[in-house]
């Protein structure tokens, strides 16, 4: 609720598995949300002793669809020279990381003039392309909840960019969390559901997974999140309110 629509904006600090990338300021960091991740790429110790040219991944970045967890990734080609406070942009359809200029008070000239591109930014294998109908995806400034009568199958339907075969999901995952409901959200009926057993497939014909997801009658009441965790380490999810 960052925007202040649809309930009172609340801080929660994260606890991430992995590695922790060094602490440090002037860094670029970008979000990317179609896959839930957050790219973390140099800056400086603030103290001259340290300046980084490092790129770091932080998976499930807000606390949704799986344990947040940091990983430095392995670049190819020669990267760019150490710096902090650079300019940089993400293009989110491209994967791309662009950085441009900076300052390393250890190198001569200290300034840079620099532009450096790195593809494949987000470290994520599959190019996840949101849910289909009838499952609602989050929204850019104000989160759908999805309506749905508990005890009923729901077809959620995604793509990958093609079929990666079905065995796509992280260990535990798909599953339901709960989360306190929200009675000013902004909600959606889902128009379709399913008697078919539950379970993964993959239609050719529309490039789109199917995963049946038989929901239990005793969740009428509640409310959360769906978790759609892949094994490349990224992580999905969708918002729903059960009723009777």
């Amino acid at each position: 609720n960052a925007n202040g629509l649809g309930g009172t904006p609340t801080w929660t600090q994260l606890t991430p598995a992995g590695a922790l990338p060094a602490a440090r300021v002037g860094h670029s960091t970008h979000y990317d949300p179609t896959t839930n991740r957050l790219i973390v790429f140099g800056g400086s110790s603030g103290d001259g002793s340290a300046t980084f040219n490092d790129v770091w991944v932080l998976t499930n970045a807000n606390g949704l669809g799986g344990t947040p967890t940091w990983t430095q990734q392995s670049t190819a080609g020669t990267p760019p020279t150490a710096r902090g406070i650079q300019s940089s942009g993400y293009a989110v359809g491209s994967n791309a990381l662009v950085v441009a200029m900076g300052r390393n008070d250890a190198e001569v000239p200290p300034l840079f003039n620099d532009v450096w591109v790195l593809t494949n930014a987000n470290g994520s294998t599959y190019d996840f392309t949101g849910f289909f109908p009838p499952v609602n995806n989050p929204g850019a400034s104000e989160d759908v909840v999805n309506r749905a009568n508990a005890g009923r199958g729901i077809p959620v339907k995604f793509g990958l960019a093609g079929d990666q075969g079905l065995d796509i999901f992280e260990p535990g995952y798909p599953r339901f969390v709960s989360t306190p409901c929200d009675n000013g959200d902004t909600q959606d009926a889902i128009e379709e559901t399913t008697t078919s057993p539950a379970g993964l497939t993959y239609d050719p014909a529309t490039d789109q997974y199917t995963y049946v997801w038989k929901t239990q009658r005793a969740w009428a009441g509640r409310c959360g999140t769906f978790q759609l965790g892949l094994n490349d380490g990224s992580g999905h999810h969708a918002l729903f309110r059960f009723v009777r």
